[in-house]
C-alpha cells in the first residue's frame, strides 16, 4: 500500500461489520460532473453476491480534497480523482475502496479487514489503477 495514508473525514457512523462481512461502495454515475460524487455503502456477507472492482486510496495529488455524498452522510476524502473519473464513466460501479470500506477509526475492524485484503483483491472483477 505504500507509505501514504488516507485522509478521510466523516460525519456519519459506520455500522458494525462481522468477521464474515465486507463493505462495498456503489458509486453513482455522474455524467454531468456534479459538485459531489454520490456513493452508497453496502454491507454484505463474504463472498459478495455482485461483481466489484478494487481501488486503493493512493489516488493522486494529496493536496486536493473533495467531498463525496454518501447515503449515510458526507465524507471529505483526499484525494479522490479516481472516484471522480470512475463516476464519470457512464455507469454505476461497485467498488471496494479501502479508505471508505474500512472504518479507519475502528482498530478492531481495521485488523480484521486488512487481514482479509488478500481475498478481497482475489475476488475482484478488476483493479482500478
Amino acid at each position: 500500500m505504500g507509505s501514504h495514508s488516507a485522509s478521510v473525514e466523516f460525519d456519519f457512523a459506520y455500522g458494525r461489520l462481522s468477521k464474515d462481512e465486507v463493505r462495498l461502495v456503489k458509486v453513482r454515475k455522474n455524467p454531468n460532473r456534479q459538485e459531489k460524487i454520490e456513493v452508497r455503502l453496502i454491507t454484505t456477507e463474504w463472498p459478495p453476491p455482485m461483481a466489484y472492482e478494487a481501488l486503493s486510496y493512493v489516488w493522486g495529488d494529496p493536496a486536493i480534497q473533495s467531498t463525496i455524498l454518501i447515503s449515510e452522510g458526507d465524507a471529505a476524502l483526499r484525494p479522490c480523482s479516481a472516484l471522480d473519473r470512475l463516476s464519470y464513466a457512464g455507469r454505476d460501479r461497485v467498488l471496494w475502496v479501502d479508505a471508505l470500506c474500512i472504518d479507519q477509526n475502528n482498530v478492531e475492524e481495521k485488523v480484521v479487514q486488512v487481514a482479509n485484503m488478500g481475498r478481497i483483491f482475489q475476488g475482484v472483477h478488476s483493479v482500478c489503477v
